[in-house]
């Protein structure tokens, strides 16, 4: 769906479009990033700590660390980009960025902090891909380009 959704973006142009490819661009760093973390600084999940007797096992068992929670991230980069271009139409990312991280929790993947750790690398990525991309399109502005103008005719 959210590939759909993407796609779709990024046919219907302007801002759409930069909020697609920047959600294309974004996922990425932020699930590498995480998972870069949960290296870096190995934190358990919920059942690798509490015995199998003691807990209920919603989700598949793993070896890998939950340092931060790639899926809160991923979902919370979508949410930041689609909401700083699209405003209000990108709140609807929010409320899957939320549920998202709070099924992380139920299911016993990831602790709470865990999953507050994986929402602020997701809006600090997205907050990075936002400025860099503006940076890299930045149109200089008539002030730039007469200064640039007259350096050219003095030289």
């Amino acid at each position: 769906a959210l590939g759909l959704l993407v796609i779709y973006l990024i046919w219907k142009g302007d801002k759409f479009r930069r909020a697609g490819i920047q959600a294309l661009i974004a996922f990425p760093i932020s699930d590498g990033t995480t998972n870069a973390l949960k290296h870096l600084i190995p934190l358990h999940r919920p059942f690798q700590e509490i015995s199998k007797s003691d807990c209920i096992l919603r989700v598949g068992w793993s070896d890998s660390m939950g340092t931060a929670s790639a899926h809160s991230a991923n979902m919370a980069v979508v949410a930041f980009i689609f909401v700083y271009h699209l405003g209000w139409w990108g709140s609807a990312w929010v409320a899957v960025a939320l549920i998202t991280g709070l099924s992380r929790i139920y299911n016993g993947a990831h602790y709470p902090n865990q999953v507050v750790y994986g929402w602020i690398c997701g809006i600090v990525i997205g907050f990075l891909v936002t400025k860099v991309s503006e940076l890299i399109l930045r149109k200089p502005s008539n002030v730039e380009i007469e200064k640039a103008s007259d350096e050219d005719s003095a030289a």
